[in-house]
């Protein structure tokens, strides 16, 4: 499989969603914030 921007939710073949992606979410759900946290809006709205 392959990933998905994470801010607009649009499939990319290129990406590969990886667990600081998924750690991501979580704290961003959470609303803490770390300097390497990617934008994962797209799961959140």
């Amino acid at each position: 499989t392959y990933g998905f921007d994470g801010t607009t939710g649009e499939a990319d073949p290129k990406l590969r969603c990886d667990e600081g992606h998924i750690y991501s979410a979580v704290a961003q759900a959470l609303d803490i914030d770390f300097p390497a946290r990617h934008d994962m809006s797209a799961i959140l709205a």
